[in-house]
């Protein structure tokens, strides 16, 4: 069975990004740069004290991350009562076992740190733009945990590499993208 859920460590980190590869991995996968971008890499909205994991005795069999919003807003129009459950991770065939007790513990802590409406995904630094489409179970379990399915939001990514920017479309007189860049992307 699952033992205690107990707050993440960093030695945590390697059976984490297992688990994630079991379940998302063909999708959605993450590594230890995207992990820390998402994480560390937002500290308004990230803190250790918020994601949690489960194990079985031998290895995780669930983790959980929930963001808050920054105090004061990090963004103008910020829902200040509204957090985010930014995953849900289980091992795949112990969803019954492990997600009730996932989602309660973020439910109730959310609760308690005194906000009132969750989301699943969508935050700043966001692991999903909300629910993978293709984890069904994953949407029926937060279902049964109360959420709504909203509207279908996709992250869209583009390659840029061959872009060039028209001629006539300079921005804003502020001379060439290249230009502006430049000492950055050295």
């Amino acid at each position: 069975g699952v033992e205690a859920i107990r707050s993440y460590e960093p030695a945590d980190q390697t059976q984490l990004l297992g688990l994630w590869s079991r379940r998302w991995g063909r999708s959605f996968p993450l590594d230890a740069p995207l992990w820390k971008q998402n994480t560390e890499g937002d500290p308004l909205h990230f803190s250790t004290g918020r994601c949690w994991v489960a194990g079985d005795g031998v290895r995780l069999v669930g983790a959980l991350l929930v963001k808050v919003p920054a105090a004061p807003p990090a963004w103008t129009g910020q829902d200040p009562a509204l957090g985010w459950v930014s995953f849900l991770l289980l091992e795949p065939g112990r969803e019954a076992e492990v997600g009730p007790r996932l989602t309660g513990w973020a439910l109730s802590w959310l609760r308690g740190a005194g906000l009132r409406r969750a989301a699943y995904g969508g935050e700043p630094s966001h692991f999903f733009p909300g629910a993978p489409e293709d984890d069904p179970l994953l949407g029926q379990m937060l279902e049964t945990a109360g959420f709504v399915r909203g509207a279908l939001v996709h992250d869209l990514i583009g390659d840029v590499r061959a872009y060039e920017l028209p001629a006539d479309a300079a921005p804003l007189g502020l001379g060439s993208p290249a230009a502006l860049l430049g000492p950055l992307l050295s």
